[in-house]
């Protein structure tokens, strides 16, 4: 006819576009839902589901990516949180003190011996610039070993 051909890519083909599969990933992650879940929308929009093991690979890639982002986010807003005290002068013994905001929760549960959830949330924010300055990992681990004055691991 017009002699025309050209490419059509089933997938994106710039490194900061996501595959259809890791966008679907993505959102049960950020959701907070599971492969099962992903199981059922994908059936009652009637497209099909990936497997089992593609979404496990897929997620486990994603939340390294998630925390490598999350850790690079809060030093960058540790720095700034730094600078901003070295402004003002806030330093004692050399060392530039920020001040922050902290808040958690933990859950009770009402099954097992102790009725503690092995989960809870946190944050540390920095009080001048609003940015989480904490990984809620960390968090966890001070408020579980509640009463002491460092956590486990730690130098001091």
């Amino acid at each position: 006819m017009c002699n025309y051909e050209d490419y059509i890519w089933s997938e994106p083909t710039e490194p900061h576009v996501l595959d259809v599969n890791t966008a679907a990933v993505a959102g049960t992650v950020t959701m907070g839902i599971g492969y099962a879940q992903l199981e059922e929308f994908c059936a009652a929009v009637n497209i099909p589901r990936m497997s089992e093991k593609t979404y496990i690979n897929r997620r486990e890639s994603l939340v390294d990516d998630f925390q490598k982002t999350a850790m690079e986010s809060m030093k960058m807003a540790g720095e700034v949180e730094k600078q901003l005290a070295i402004e003002r002068n806030d330093i004692i013994n050399g060392i530039p003190y920020i001040t922050v905001v902290a808040d958690g929760s933990w859950m009770k549960r009402s099954y097992g011996s102790a009725y503690d959830s092995s989960s809870g949330v946190g944050a540390i924010i920095g009080y001048y610039t609003r940015k989480v300055h904490r990984y809620p990992k960390q968090i966890l681990l001070a408020m579980r070993h509640g009463g002491r004055t460092r956590c486990p691991g730690t130098k001091a």
